[in-house]
């Protein structure tokens, strides 16, 4: 019903994938159960730092994250292929563009 996938850095950082539920469960806080249980996890087995994205419009994952003591650091812009030679994710401090963010990048404080 709920998941939330970890990656990491084998050393002390750890990193929330994705977190998931299906549909017809959502609302119900299975997200913020898997998550919490598995930041319990990342620490028990002695990780210290956690960091976690959220796609800007999901505000119900962000108030999740922000409950969890998460703060957002960054945001990423998409930009299509050939612009200004650029392509692929760009990721600046939120108060260096105007436009909103694709994506979140957040840090647990």
């Amino acid at each position: 019903m709920a998941f939330s996938l970890a990656l990491t850095d084998g050393r002390d950082r750890y990193q929330s994938g994705m977190t998931g539920t299906r549909r017809a469960h959502r609302g119900a806080g299975l997200a913020r159960l898997v998550k919490v249980a598995a930041l319990r996890r990342a620490r028990e087995a002695g990780y210290r730092q956690a960091f976690t994205t959220n796609d800007a419009g999901n505000e119900a994952m962000l108030a999740v994250n922000r409950g969890l003591g998460y703060r957002v650091v960054a945001g990423e812009w998409r930009v299509p292929a050939g612009l200004a030679g650029l392509s692929g994710p760009i990721r600046l401090p939120l108060w260096t563009v105007r436009h909103s963010p694709a994506k979140l990048s957040l840090v647990r404080v």
